[in-house]
């Protein structure tokens, strides 16, 4: 049945007033809520640490007190190398100015008499041009310049400067010193403050680890206290795994980077030994990767600017760039996919939205969490019912199961794009399992919306013809792989496994449809599942009248007919067939498949075996199971009637 999402307009504009409610009080409470996101973010990354040192025997606190040193010791020695490293180059910027004049020289060079040269002379003219103030021409034509203020030669004197004496001047100095402090200060105040209250946060967050679980539980878990219990698990481990694969990659680039432009810097045969403050450039890099997308080139760019000025031609530069290139995709075609894997469960496109959406909303703090953020969203979306369209616009996982996948590209007459989800169903299923679990299951839904009226005959004439051929191409498929060999021959295998020359599959199965063409494809699918299993099968067309069903039966002296029902009507075009092969056979072997059917096959069992025993099954692979029970009891009792025919044939002679 297809899925139907049914909202009331009330509930959708009540929905959109509460989503703007939380906008409006995440923009304006962004003071107090960045510092409380990162302390929770700083949480799920140290926690497993703090949680390993209590396994190993240590205490809460002493635990939490090594795990806060390692952290401040991280952060204290890392802003003291940063900040030596700034010093250092500050003091040498002055020794590349000759150089990066030349590189401006020799841009110039570039691009003179080119396209941008041109350009940029048009401009030019265009701006003198407007800036020309016209005048009144005389009768030769020349231009009179238009009168104005008279100029003279006297020369502006120049401005005496006023002095504003103080009498206390001591107190004019400690108030200027004390303003000094100030402006110097200013800019480091808030983000000192802020990291203050984060590693307050931290602290007793991770202090109180259980406790602030236990409070949430009891919060937003009433009467759902499992639930709760899954989904806080699991934002958990996603955000920690997330967190500590970032800080791996981040890490191992910033450490590729200052490698690299080191060995650089010795093979460039500068005066320097080495690429000029290498070890900032890779602490840099590796921190302003944790700004998605934008980090990475901020921190190349520092590098490529530096190489320009310090060394004279472009083979330097040219190998700084190309060693940023080959750095990050290797980190981002092996390492991030290697240590990322499924941590984060959120789509590529979601993490893109959302960081632009964060960005907006809180700034650079706002992109910094804009990944963890997304995570936690999209897990609450994935375990509260109210919130399961967040998951499925912000999760990774298939909006769509396979069938409805396939049954919408058939609807769209894309039957390019539905063959290639069948190749790619393939490759991780069997045939038959793909038949059972998309093609059958979208078959019954076109039969289920024709049957109610909605979808037209043509429409629908469409998808079974659609369906018809991507059946047979995959029933070809082994085929032409078993026809020839490498070195051109005819195999020594037959094509099919139906062709095998073993008396015990010498009796063919038949393959009926009930009634429609729906039901004459799925036979189709039948025949070829019995085929690859060794079976000797054929299927009859739909067109034929089910009295010539019966003569065909009698004339292939068949033993096992399978017949193929879809719903919704399968059952009673299934009986109405088993009661005419049961008045002329009434010892045939019947196996019915009421194909995607769903619930117990008890009522449709009770029905069919008024006829006569029947055998009912709701999948390829059950039908194929029964057949292999019925099978062996036939072959049985061919051998027997062999063996007598033989004995009574020596008798006679």
């Amino acid at each position: 049945m297809a899925q139907t999402f049914q909202t009331s307009k009330s509930g959708r504009l009540g929905m959109l007033a509460s989503l703007a409610i939380v906008v409006t009080a995440l923009y304006f409470a962004k003071v107090v809520l960045i510092p409380i996101a990162l302390a929770v973010m700083l949480s799920f990354l140290l926690a497993p640490l703090l949680i390993r040192l209590q396994r190993w025997g240590l205490r809460r606190i002493p635990a939490l007190l090594i795990v806060i040193l390692i952290l401040a010791s991280a952060f204290g020695g890392l802003g003291y190398v940063v900040w030596s490293q700034v010093n250092d180059l500050a003091g040498k910027l002055d020794s590349y100015q000759q150089n990066i004049e030349e590189k401006v020289a020799w841009v110039k060079r570039l691009t003179h008499g080119g396209a941008i040269d041109k350009g940029m002379n048009a401009l030019n003219n265009a701006i003198t041009h407007e800036a020309t103030v016209p005048g009144k021409t005389d009768q030769t034509g020349n231009v009179q310049p238009t009168p104005g203020p008279q100029t003279t030669s006297v020369s502006n004197p120049k401005p005496v400067p006023v002095v504003i004496t103080n009498q206390k001047g001591t107190e004019s100095a400690s108030i200027n010193a004390f303003d000094n402090l100030y402006t110097t200060a200013a800019p480091y105040i808030d983000p000192l403050a802020t990291a203050g209250i984060v590693l307050i946060f931290v602290i007793f967050m991770l202090l109180t680890r259980e406790d602030l679980r236990d409070r949430i539980i009891r919060l937003i878990g009433q009467g759902r206290i499992n639930i709760t219990t899954q989904a806080m698990d699991e934002a958990a481990q996603r955000v920690s795994r997330y967190l500590v694969a970032q800080c791996i990659v981040n890490g191992t680039y910033g450490l590729s980077i200052g490698v690299g432009l080191w060995l650089i810097g010795l093979t460039a045969g500068h005066n320097s030994p080495s690429f000029p403050n290498w070890f900032l450039w890779g602490v840099l890099t590796g921190l302003l990767r944790f700004i998605p997308y934008i980090g990475p080139w901020i921190g190349a760019a520092f590098p490529i600017i530096l190489s320009l000025a310090v060394y004279s031609g472009m083979t330097v530069p040219l190998c700084v760039i190309g060693m940023f290139l080959v750095i990050e995709l290797l980190s981002n075609n092996l390492m991030e996919p290697w240590l990322y894997g499924s941590s984060t469960g959120v789509s590529t496109v979601a993490i893109l939205a959302s960081a632009v959406f964060w960005t907006w909303l809180w700034g650079i703090p706002g992109l910094l969490l804009s990944t963890p953020l997304t995570v936690l969203i999209a897990v609450t979306g994935k375990y509260v019912p109210q919130l399961e369209f967040l998951n499925i616009l912000l999760g990774d996982e298939p909006a769509l199961e396979p069938k409805y996948r396939f049954y919408q590209r058939l609807l769209a007459e894309d039957i390019e794009e539905a063959d290639d989800l069948l190749t790619e169903y393939l490759e991780k299923k069997s045939v038959v399992e793909v038949y059972d679990e998309v093609v059958l299951p979208a078959l019954g839904l076109a039969e289920g919306e024709w049957h109610r009226d909605r979808l037209d005959e043509t429409k629908q004439a469409s998808i079974r013809q659609a369906v018809r051929e991507l059946v047979g191409e995959m029933g070809e498929r082994p085929r032409k792989a078993l026809e020839v060999t490498k070195d051109g021959k005819e195999p020594a295998t037959p094509a099919t496994p139906a062709t095998r020359e073993n008396k015990a599959y010498s009796r063919c199965v038949m393959c009926l449809p009930a009634r429609d063409p729906a039901d004459e494809i799925a036979a189709m699918m039948l025949t070829q599942v019995l085929e690859s299993e060794g079976y000797c099968s054929k299927f009859v067309s739909v067109e034929k009248l089910a009295s010539e069903y019966v003569d065909m039966v009698e004339k292939e002296n068949v033993q096992v007919v399978m017949i193929s029902a879809l719903p919704p009507a399968a059952v009673t075009h299934a009986r109405y067939l088993v009661k005419r092969l049961r008045g002329r056979f009434p010892d045939l072997k019947i196996i019915v498949g009421l194909w995607t059917t769903q619930g117990s096959l008890e009522r449709p069992k009770k029905r069919l075996e008024s006829t006569g025993t029947t055998l009912v099954v709701a999948s390829l692979q059950d039908a194929v199971e029964q057949l292999r029970q019925t099978v062996a009891p036939l072959l049985v009792t061919d051998n027997a009637e062999a063996k007598a025919a033989g004995r009574e044939a020596v008798a006679v002679n």
